[in-house]
């Protein structure tokens, strides 16, 4: 009878170990196939486990751990390591409930008179059982202890386990009474060391969780948020050169239309209107506007309206900032040259470089801006000179392929060479600025655009040198930029 109790008892254990393993690993959906399985495989090992009592009373013990865990690795199909750790952990706790339902159990017999043996063994069974199940219907436990899959967090579990399985074989070999209490205090303390690592590694997995759920929303709040960004750039971009170019051909055009209507000798009242409803919008744009001298423009015709609006507009421009204007004879410049370049994009090249080169001339003490358009051995050229400061060198090398200026500290954007720069590769033409050197020459530099079908960017300075060892270290395109000294 003693036999079919202890092999009982065994079993339950083993059984109960498995059915602790599936729900530590929080195992679902799993055939009743595979519990037949499990319990037959429990009814094998508890009796090969009892006939190893007497020859291997200590190890036997290891041998039905690693048993249960290459069992359940092949029947679930769960890795060795994590299922060798989870077999102690699920043996540990099935032995925490067994000393457990073992001290009811003692407790609970001691008032039958008589032999309670038979009574002490089967109420450790039912409670081993009950404990177990109960268990794993705690709220907090219901999910398993899958952190287990992480070295870190079982290592804790591996010792408590291990200490519940070395107190359940001090028991099982017999225990002197003195020694019975602190056996009962050293299972007390591993059954509840047990408890509280379990529940720290749900909370710490919880919160990993929660943490991960987070990162990725955020990851796609950010990714929302980047594409918006990215999106809102290339609108400000666009707007940004819309609005640079129109801040400088709209004036130009309001200021010929204003002329043009001003020069016929009767002019509507309804003109006039319009006329006086122009002047004041644009009186808003700026705080003061001086007219220069030229009082008409027929001189200066390149028999077409935007640009000599362009013209008009920069020659007003330089006057307010008390800038020398000069425009070189221009003949039929702009009918000539449609062929090549639209209107529009030669108005917005004419007006960027012209704007470029009042501002690089405003703080001098002799402002001087000259403007001439030629014809050269069948080649449309384009050329502003002025009086200004000089381009930084890094602005030079940049030139074209990202927004860089010389005038950061004054608003300067570096749109205007940008835009410029897509003109000139739409048309293939070439860029070439002339730095002069103090003395050398009435300006300090010259912009010229040739429509030579040749699309280089040409850079003649007495820095050469300087500017050879910078441009070194930025990559541009193969064919963009050639510095040669003057």
């Amino acid at each position: 009878m003693n036999e079919v109790i202890l092999i009982t008892n065994l079993f339950v254990t083993i059984l109960f170990s498995q059915y602790a393993y599936i729900k530590v690993l929080n195992y679902k959906d799993i055939s009743i196939v595979k519990y037949v399985i499990c319990l037959i495989f429990s009814l094998i090992l508890s009796y090969g486990i009892y006939l190893l009592r007497e020859p291997l009373p200590y190890l036997r013990f290891a041998i039905m751990v690693l048993f249960i865990a290459f069992f359940l690795s092949v029947i679930l199909k769960t890795e060795i390591t994590v299922a060798l750790t989870s077999s102690i952990v699920s043996t540990g706790i099935s032995y925490g409930a067994s000393l457990i339902s073992v001290m009811i159990s003692v407790s609970l017999a001691l008032p039958i008179p008589g032999e309670s043996y038979y009574f002490v063994a089967v109420a450790t069974i039912v409670l081993q059982c009950i404990l177990i199940i109960c268990l794993f219907k705690i709220k907090r436990f219901k999910k398993g202890v899958t952190f287990l899959k992480s070295n870190k967090a079982s290592a804790i579990g591996l010792v408590i386990s291990g200490f519940l399985l070395l107190l359940f074989v001090l028991i099982n070999r017999g225990v002197p009474a003195e020694r019975g209490g602190w056996i009962i205090v050293g299972i007390a303390l591993c059954v509840t060391g047990l408890f509280v690592w379990w529940r720290r590694g749900l909370t710490r997995q919880y919160r990993e969780r929660v943490n991960e759920r987070n990162k990725q929303e955020f990851e796609k709040i950010v990714a929302g948020k980047e594409q918006k960004i990215e999106k809102l750039q290339e609108d400000n971009d666009l707007m940004a050169s819309i609005i640079h170019r129109d801040n400088k051909l709209l004036p130009a055009m309001a200021e010929k239309v204003i002329l043009f209507m001003r020069s016929e000798s009767n002019v509507s009242p309804e003109g006039n209107q319009i006329i006086k409803q122009v002047e004041q919008l644009f009186e808003e744009r700026k705080e003061v506007l001086k007219r220069c001298s030229y009082s008409s423009t027929d001189a200066l015709s390149l028999k077409n309206p935007l640009i000599d609006g362009v013209l008009n507009h920069m020659m007003m421009r330089a006057s307010e900032e008390g800038i020398q204007f000069e425009i070189a004879e221009i003949s039929n410049f702009a009918e000539s040259v449609e062929t090549i370049i639209s209107t529009i994009k030669l108005q917005t090249i004419l007006a960027d470089l012209i704007e470029n080169a009042i501002n690089a001339t405003v703080k001098c003490k002799t402002g001087r801006v000259f403007v001439s358009f030629s014809v050269e051995e069948g080649v449309y050229k384009l050329r502003v000179q002025d009086s200004g400061k000089p381009f930084e060198a890094e602005t030079l090398i940049n030139l074209g392929i990202k927004k860089t200026t010389t005038r950061s500290e004054e608003g300067g954007s570096g749109i205007g060479y940008m835009a410029i720069f897509e003109i000139l590769r739409e048309c293939n033409a070439s860029l070439t600025i002339t730095e002069y050197g103090p003395g050398k020459s009435l300006f300090a530099k010259s912009i010229t655009v040739s429509f030579d079908n040749e699309g280089k960017y040409l850079l003649l300075t007495d820095r050469a040198e300087v500017i050879r060892d910078m441009y070194i270290e930025i990559e541009r395109p193969e064919d963009s930029l050639k510095i040669l000294p003057i």
